[in-house]
């Protein structure tokens, strides 16, 4: 079976990408500290440079940006949030049917 000449030379350009940018592993590291500052120009560009060769780290990265969005944007409906918390009488029934559950699951094992 014969490789044609457009995928050798795709093959060739992913591995030398593989190579020359961080392994997946370093990628998703590198994607979490990007949460809390900005990362080197350099960095950034060897992430871009992975993303074109590895689907999952790109989706990993979509994900935190989604991520980071959504918690922007929390503080803005803040206000909305009660801080109201469950009486003690509402404890105690949860703690009661917690234990309930627990003795009966036990049970049937």
């Amino acid at each position: 079976m014969r490789i044609s000449a457009e995928r050798c030379l795709i093959e060739t350009i992913v591995a030398f990408v593989a190579k020359i940018t961080p392994p997946c592993h370093d990628i998703t590291r590198l994607l979490s500290q990007s949460m809390d500052r900005q990362l080197p120009l350099y960095t950034r560009m060897a992430i871009r440079l992975h993303f074109q060769i590895c689907v999952w780290c790109k989706r990993y990265g979509e994900q935190l940006d989604t991520i980071r969005k959504a918690s922007r944007s929390i503080p803005e409906h803040s206000e909305g949030i009660s801080n109201a918390s469950l009486s003690e009488n509402a404890r105690q029934r949860i703690q009661e049917a917690v234990r309930h559950f627990i003795q009966t699951t036990n049970r049937h094992q």
